[in-house]
């Protein structure tokens, strides 16, 4: 029942993911990249796929109206609420140090595989 902690942790997981394969691209150093106009399957599979996803989800979420914004851990009923000023009060500096080091991180990478001229 903690759907928004969910949620956070897929954001944040997925993020780390695509820093990752940003560091991978920079660092590999490839070459121009040759233009296609994709395939024409992922165009007929893609857009039913896509509009399919958001037509379950939206049913799950009208049907599980009522439970969304509360979740019982243990004895304790916690309210987004009380999630977020953890999140964003308590939890604040280990966020913006993180964030800074994810920064030099990148700088770092950027610098790294820059190519001399």
């Amino acid at each position: 029942g903690a759907e928004f902690l969910a949620a956070a942790q897929v954001i944040v997981y997925s993020g780390a993911i695509m820093v990752l394969f940003t560091f991978v691209i920079m660092l590999l150093n490839a070459g121009e990249e040759e233009r296609t106009h994709g395939s024409k399957a992922a165009y007929i599979v893609g857009f039913p796929g896509a509009a399919a996803l958001l037509g379950i989800l939206t049913y799950i979420f009208l049907k599980q109206k009522d439970h969304l914004g509360s979740a019982k851990l243990g004895s304790y009923l916690v309210t987004t609420q009380d999630l977020s000023r953890v999140l964003f009060r308590d939890l604040l500096l280990p966020f913006e140090v993180t964030s800074v080091l994810i920064l030099v991180a990148i700088l770092g990478a950027v610098a790294l595989a820059r190519k001399e001229h």
